[in-house]
């Protein structure tokens, strides 16, 4: 199983789509088990009104919170 993530920019909101990747027997099955919209700022109060940037996240399983799910850290 590989798991990996895909970010984009949807309706000026920064998303995240979590993904993953099953092979078994030479054939591979794929999809998305979870997506997060954040709400961005990007250019508001500015004329002309600015598009939000694209996003970039860094997601590591090797650190666990202290609720017990793994973190995720806003890239710049």
């Amino acid at each position: 199983m590989e798991l990996y993530l895909n970010s984009t920019v949807i309706d000026n909101e920064s998303t995240v789509f979590f993904n993953y990747t099953v092979t078994h027997n030479g054939v591979s099955m794929s999809g998305s088990y979870d997506e997060v919209m954040f709400n961005s700022t990007g250019g508001m109060g500015v004329m002309p009104p600015m598009p939000t940037p694209a996003p970039y996240y860094l997601i590591s399983g090797n650190t666990i919170t202290p609720t017990g799910s793994c973190s995720t850290t806003p890239r710049s």
